[in-house]
């Protein structure tokens, strides 16, 4: 976890308030990000498009349908109550839409601040809007604020089922959604050898792996590791 928190400061130290990539933007101490109307936030794999609409309207569509509404995957619900919207990631964590420009305009859409830091605003994998404080989200489309995250389940079963159902609410509690089908993720006895595929995804990748080996050391005898289990 020392060594993500390291990377993720070498990521933002390099970087000013204005685009980190196509699928991000961060704010500073005391200065602000922007996103105007008609600069859209792209997820690194392509798959999911952040548009701030000139009607007023944030939404996060499929990239393969752009503006069709069954193609959205969320949305700030501010549709008509601007012609010239403006998105800003301020410097006290509030993530505000204003109808016209900061200064002069009031605000259409809000999350509420959190202090002065360093912001970032990112349009994941998953579909996932999630602003960032260092390697912590605090809000994201899915859940919202991170304190209005579903409570955490009772894991119940077996070894394996508990894990499984263990990370998954580490990551909701961390606002990423529930962990997706289709990666490769392993859990493996360190005792026996044995080796379990448990074809789960974290969004946001190996911030996940390591949240699990920080938050959920399980059984002694177990590790979670990336990659499959070797062919038999």
């Amino acid at each position: 976890m020392k060594q993500l928190r390291i990377a993720f400061l070498t990521v933002l130290a390099a970087c000013s308030s204005q685009a980190l990539s196509a699928s991000s933007i961060v704010s500073d101490p005391g200065k602000d990000a922007v996103l105007p109307a008609g600069r859209n936030l792209v997820s690194p794999n392509g798959q999911f498009t952040f548009v701030l609409q000139g009607d007023g309207n944030g939404v996060v569509y499929r990239s393969s349908c752009i503006g069709t509404p069954s193609c959205a995957v969320w949305q700030s619900d501010t549709l008509g109550k601007s012609t010239s919207p403006l998105l800003v990631m301020q410097s006290d964590g509030n993530l505000v839409i204003y109808n016209t420009s900061q200064s002069a305009g009031r605000d259409i859409f809000s999350i509420g601040p959190s202090g002065s830091g360093t912001y970032l605003l990112i349009m994941q994998d998953d579909g996932n809007l999630v602003v960032y404080s260092q390697n912590r989200a605090i809000w994201s489309s899915f859940h919202g604020k991170v304190s209005d995250t579903p409570a955490p389940q009772t894991c119940g079963g077996n070894d394996l089922e508990k894990l499984r159902c263990k990370i998954n609410d580490i990551a909701r509690a961390n606002g990423l959604g529930n962990i997706l089908n289709g990666s490769r993720y392993t859990v493996k006895n360190t005792k026996t050898g044995a080796c379990t595929d448990l074809g789960l995804k974290f969004p946001g990748g190996d911030i996940g792996l390591e949240r699990a080996r920080k938050d959920y050391p399980a059984d002694k005898d177990y590790s979670v590791e990336y990659g499959s289990c070797p062919t038999k």
